[in-house]
């Protein structure tokens, strides 16, 4: 499960965690992929998800949740 900020350094840390390499031996964490994006998704961050064939494959739910908000406190957020 990705809940994450839409941006390239985000993409690019899930696309690390399922791109083959001799370090690893297979998937990290199973074989399902649940990607939950804060904001739009801007179509080339989607393109760069489409160049990443094992996470395309493992991909069950991919949704833009919309919830950009800005902390003014600990412990209140505003939405703007």
């Amino acid at each position: 499960l990705y809940f994450v900020e839409p941006n390239e350094k985000s993409l690019a840390r899930i696309i690390e965690d399922w791109t083959p390499s001799k370090g690893k031996k297979g998937p990290l964490y199973g074989d399902a992929v649940f990607l939950y994006f804060l904001g739009r998704l801007p179509d080339e961050l989607f393109g760069m998800i489409k160049k990443c064939k094992e996470l395309v494959k493992r991909v069950k739910v991919l949704k833009e949740v919309n919830l950009d908000f800005l902390t003014k406190e600990a412990h209140a957020y505003h939405f703007d």
